[in-house]
């Protein structure tokens, strides 16, 4: 048996690194989501999304506050 070629040995730290990197912004891809949804401007948001998907059925007016506090 011969020893892995350099470039096979320089392969696998580089694919953590890339593999991590990827986790880190999948993580602070959901952290901000998470945010923006219990911020005052996720309400809204969400408001227009629930009424889109009941095809103007539900209707509200001026809708104020924030997910993770009072509405």
């Amino acid at each position: 048996m011969s020893a892995p070629s350099p470039a096979v040995k320089r392969r696998r730290p580089r694919a953590k690194h890339v593999s991590l990197g990827a986790i880190v912004l999948l993580v602070l891809a959901l952290a901000g989501s998470v945010a923006f949804v219990l911020s005052d401007a996720g309400l809204p948001f969400i408001i227009a999304r629930i009424v889109a998907q009941t095809g103007g059925r539900l209707s509200v007016d001026g809708p104020s506050g924030s997910l993770a506090s009072t509405m």
